[in-house]
């Protein structure tokens, strides 16, 4: 599929659990051939942290410091690891048809392809060496400011992540443990050692990230009483958020 049939749509979802409800229903949308290619961007207002579909809650997660700090917990339908989300992320959240032949037709050929999309890009913008890392994150000299996950459907990906540009890191150190499962070049390393912020504008990155993709704005029409209802009975149920 040209890059060029890539719309961008105009989205701001209120919370975590409506951002994952709507990614699942867009993914859903693409799967049923209503659409073809689609990217949208959002900035979360107030912290949360979201749990990889797979992830055991009580040992990724500081439980006590998030409930003394009212920082709510989520689970996604994508795979990877934990991560806090707050004020000073940029997320973006990627849907494509995906057909035998397709660039992003199987996990590892989506991860190269849009990995390395990505990494070009950010690296025209910082105007600094860029590398991938630990197959889905993205390093400046050694450090994290992405990491990225996909879910893939029968005829259809899901692939979505976060860019750090002003988060307050003291937070993730604050309510993740060291993961116990980390990729080789993390070297054991604490949160403050190994994560960094950009320090750019998301006006800027969304931009670039556009510009890469060749995206044309784009609308769909959401139903968005069941977004709601996804996001309320599903994404905000403390049984799916502690099924692992």
């Amino acid at each position: 599929m040209p890059s060029a049939q890539i719309k961008c749509l105009d989205l701001n979802p209120t919370d975590a659990a409506q951002s994952l409800a709507l990614e699942e229903v867009i993914q859903q949308l693409c799967e049923a051939g209503e659409c073809r290619g689609l990217i949208w961007f959002w900035e979360p207002r107030d912290y949360a942290i979201i749990l990889g579909y797979s992830r055991p809650l009580h040992s990724d997660v500081l439980l006590p410091e998030c409930q003394r700090c009212s920082v709510p917990v989520f689970r996604r339908s994508s795979g990877g690891g934990t991560v806090l989300q707050g004020a000073g992320c940029l997320n973006y959240s990627l849907v494509l048809r995906s057909e035998p032949g397709d660039p992003w037709d199987s996990i590892t050929r989506a991860n190269h392809t849009i990995m390395n999309r990505h990494r070009a890009a950010l690296q025209e913008l910082l105007q600094q060496p860029i590398e991938v890392a630990g197959i889905t994150d993205l390093v400046l000299d050694g450090r994290k400011f992405s990491g990225n996950a996909q879910r893939r459907l029968q005829r259809s990906l899901l692939f979505h992540g976060s860019f750090l540009l002003n988060l307050d890191l003291s937070m993730v150190t604050r309510l993740l443990p060291v993961p116990s499962n980390q990729p080789a070049y993390r070297g054991n390393r604490c949160h403050d050692e190994f994560l960094v912020n950009l320090g750019v504008s998301p006006t800027a990155l969304r931009l670039k990230l556009c510009q890469s993709w060749n995206v044309g704005p784009g609308s769909l029409d959401l139903p968005w009483d069941h977004i709601r209802e996804l996001a309320r009975e599903k994404y905000s149920n403390p049984d799916w958020t502690g099924r692992f």
